[in-house]
């Protein structure tokens, strides 16, 4: 009789232990998925906002003239320019002097976007980017000088 106790407390604490293991490991799981979640979606989030940022800090400069040409973002300030354009999913920039030609890979690669577009409407650039979830911000910037 004293062995079947032993035996079954054993038994019972055995299934305790499994029990809070497998609860644990269950927690684990959980955590790792809503850490995962949080990542992707600040990930996200990031390059959106790292590229709208990125040009409204390049508009707050005093520059000569803002203007576009095609789905290119143009600066001037003074015998400098500035292009911001998308190429291959990336915002990239390109700084030089002013009259030189911008070039296909001369760019430094700013953060990826899926789309950059810049449409004129009446003395407004209405600037698009797309981020690689499809969320789309909208900037609207005066035409300067150009």
């Amino acid at each position: 009789m004293n062995r079947q106790k032993n035996t079954f407390a054993s038994l019972s604490l055995f299934l305790v232990y499994a029990m809070f293991a497998l609860l644990a490991l269950f927690l684990v799981v959980i955590g790792a998925r809503v850490y995962e979640n949080i990542v992707s979606e600040s990930g996200r989030v990031h390059d959106s906002r790292t590229a709208v940022t990125y040009i409204q800090n390049k508009l707050r400069n005093r520059l000569d003239a803002v203007g576009a040409d095609h789905d290119v973002l143009v600066l001037k300030k003074g015998d400098l320019v500035t292009y911001i354009y998308e190429q291959d999913g990336t915002l990239c920039e390109f700084y030089t002097l002013d009259g030189l030609p911008l070039e296909n890979g001369q760019g430094e690669k700013i953060v990826a976007v899926e789309d950059f577009s810049i449409r004129p409407d009446n003395g407004q650039l209405v600037i698009r980017l797309t981020d690689r979830e499809g969320f789309e911000k909208v900037l609207h910037v005066q035409e300067v000088g150009v």
